[in-house]
């Protein structure tokens, strides 16, 4: 998406993809998956992309269940039973990871100088285009980055974001004709194959399950970046959004617990 705001090459904290004159460095730094950048101390600007920790552990452990198993990135679920097992003997490592990166981020660069991306939002088909609109207004202000018009953001975005949604024919012929205004070849960034879409992991259906303790561990994590970055507008409301999805997770459990009891007192 950055590359299609911009027309500028991205890279990694372990490379650059080959490029000499990027725009952006992805990185997982602080935490062990990323690396501390050589020139760390000359990066002017950060772009702080944040998914819930609920979605985000299950995610990357999917990501280390295909390189145990020699499997395509982003391809395969991993089993129920691997992701319980994992995440009982992580999960207070990957907690205290997230809350550790957020912190680092948010500590070292002033308001004006970074911006807060909800993954969660970048994805929605509501509210995706306006989040691409702040990241576009914000890599705008960067020295020698012009990116594309406001009006023509939508139009990239869906693009880029929900190239795979084959059922909305409109939508992505709308997304063509407007990219085709400004004579930009609507193919020339596209994320993949749309016709291979390798970001729906198969394998078997579920929604990663927490125990109660881990969902009130959660809720007690953010509730103490919430406390630290109170005055933070733009961390705020997706720090109370996700403790409230975490409160209905554990309110979801203790019904069904509770239908449980029932059940078996019947």
């Amino acid at each position: 998406l950055i590359e299609a705001i911009t027309g500028f090459s991205t890279g990694d904290d372990f490379g650059i993809n080959g490029a000499h004159n990027i725009v952006s460095i992805k990185t997982h730094y602080p935490s062990s998956e990323g690396k501390q950048m050589a020139a760390n101390e000359v990066v002017p600007r950060a772009i702080l992309l944040l998914r819930h920790p609920l979605s985000a552990f299950p995610s990357y452990y999917n990501y280390l269940y295909e390189m145990e198993n020699k499997l395509e990135n982003h391809s395969t679920r991993a089993p129920l039973e691997a992701w319980i097992s994992w995440r009982d003997a992580h999960f207070e490592g990957q907690l205290q990871n997230w809350q550790h990166f957020v912190e680092y981020w948010m500590d070292k660069f002033s308001p004006a100088d970074r911006v807060i991306i909800c993954f969660e939002k970048i994805i929605n088909d509501v509210y995706g285009p306006i989040e691409a609109g702040r990241l576009a207004e914000f890599l705008g202000r960067s020295d020698g980055v012009n990116v594309h018009p406001p009006e023509l953001i939508p139009c990239i975005w869906h693009k880029v974001v929900k190239y795979k949604d084959s059922n909305n024919a409109r939508r992505r012929l709308e997304s063509m004709e407007g990219l085709a205004k400004f004579d930009i070849d609507p193919n020339s960034f596209a994320l993949s194959d749309p016709s291979r879409p390798n970001s729906h992991r198969d394998g078997p259906k579920y929604i990663p399950p927490y125990n109660l303790q881990q969902l009130n561990a959660v809720k007690s994590m953010l509730s103490s970046l919430l406390d630290k970055y109170r005055e933070e507008s733009s961390l705020n409301p997706v720090l109370r959004k996700y403790i409230h999805e975490a409160e209905m997770r554990e309110e979801e459990m203790r019904k069904k617990k509770e239908e449980k009891r029932n059940a078996a007192v019947l």
